[in-house]
């Protein structure tokens, strides 16, 4: 039933080979989350950049319908709108920094226990992987309060200020993230895992 329902909202990729390749992991930042994945849940969506980038409504309509898999919006208001920002923030993420709107984006959701965990993997270029890299080691050695205020702060001119998503999500989510930074010969990858205890 999840499948249609994303297929409503974002256009089928029919080649199979526009699967993201396995590549050779570069560096591993942030938290130590266990996956012991079950296929049974697991929710894959393939979509390319340019179909969220082409209308963005997109991205919080897929956020939405992820999130009703797992939390219901009636019954417990909180925890729809955290899942729902979560899948939005780390949707937007993979679709700005992309290197090409054409290369394909693979975002899996599933239950571990009492947690979702959500996945997201994208081809980026080599300065925007250093400069993620560097973004991250920030957020995991920074106090997140002082960083969120800076990062705020250069908003105004527009220094710095990119990723405030991913702080907030450590910071007011209290989500566990871990970044997996991989290259297969001239490609490079960013993969984003989050955990939030629904």
């Amino acid at each position: 039933m999840a499948g249609n329902i994303i297929r409503e909202i974002l256009p089928v990729i029919k080649d199979r080979g526009t699967r993201l390749e396995k590549m050779d992991t570069i560096s591993v930042i942030g938290d130590n989350i266990q996956v012991r994945e079950n296929r049974k849940n697991r929710h894959v969506t393939i979509f390319r950049p340019g179909d969220i980038l082409s209308d963005w409504k997109r991205c919080g309509r897929l956020a939405d319908r992820l999130s009703g898999i797992y939390t219901s919006r009636e019954e417990d208001l909180l925890k729809y709108t955290a899942c729902t920002t979560i899948i939005n923030e780390i949707i937007e993420n993979s679709v700005k920094y992309t290197c090409d709107n054409m290369s394909p984006v693979a975002l899996t959701t599933f239950m571990q226990g009492k947690n979702l965990l959500i996945k997201i993997s994208n081809i980026v270029s080599e300065e925007m992987l250093r400069k993620f890299m560097g973004i991250c080691r920030e957020i995991y050695s920074s106090d997140l309060d002082g960083l969120m205020t800076e990062r705020l702060s250069s908003i105004k001119t527009e220094q710095n200020s990119g990723l405030i998503g991913l702080i907030m999500l450590k910071k007011n989510f209290n989500t566990d993230l871990n970044f997996t930074f991989s290259r297969k010969r001239d490609s490079y990858q960013v993969t984003i895992l989050v955990s939030i205890e629904l």
